[in-house]
């Protein structure tokens, strides 16, 4: 699968908070996507009791949505995978806070890496459990169930796919192929769940 995210700038239009500008460009995003595939729109974007987007109309369309520095990333699949996608600014102090989202083996692994390097990848790791999150939704809503399994990291390519990432629930072992890029001013980070039945 070779599907990447649209990325879109939110614009705020007057009268609009940033959060009804971000709602706005996520529903802009997804009937267009619906309109150059000749599926029905305007479709709403509506959102499960966990808070997870869909569309009511076509359940066959999954999408995943994030937002972070005025920028909005949308992940949509029509081949009945699940979407996860998550976008992170760069310079967020997610340093700070790993103890949530980064085991024990991993803090090893980032060792072998220099200090610039040790803040992108906690970056990476963040936005690659933050989109399995949006697929999976561990009832807990941790992060930490989520580890990385398989990983090589060549910092000194901007992009790549070679991170595996695993969900344990229930006795069952769940895999995710993690795709990642570093751009600028942001790290962007997604994958797809190939099996719906979860």
């Amino acid at each position: 699968m070779n599907h990447e995210p649209m990325l879109l700038p939110i614009v705020t239009l007057a009268a609009e908070s940033p959060r009804e500008s971000e709602r706005r460009t996520a529903q802009e995003a997804v009937n267009d996507f619906l309109r150059r595939r000749g599926m029905p729109f305007p479709q709403l974007i509506e959102h499960t009791s966990t808070g997870k987007p869909f569309l009511g109309q076509t359940p066959n369309i999954h999408i995943s949505i994030s937002h972070s520095n005025r920028i909005l990333a949308l992940l949509c699949t029509m081949d009945g995978s699940l979407p996860g996608v998550d976008i992170e600014r760069k310079g967020r102090a997610v340093h700070k806070i790993k103890h949530k989202y980064v085991n024990e083996a991993e803090l090893r692994w980032l060792h072998n890496y220099s200090e610039q390097k040790q803040e992108d990848l906690l970056h990476l790791i963040w936005c690659a459990k933050e989109a399995a999150f949006k697929i999976f939704s561990p009832p807990d809503a941790s992060l930490l169930h989520f580890t990385l399994a398989e990983w090589q990291a060549d910092m000194d390519t901007q992009s790549g796919s070679d991170w595996l990432l695993e969900y344990e629930w229930q006795s069952r072992v769940y895999t995710l192929r993690m795709h990642w890029q570093i751009e600028p001013a942001y790290y962007l980070v997604w994958a797809f769940y190939e099996n719906t039945i979860v």
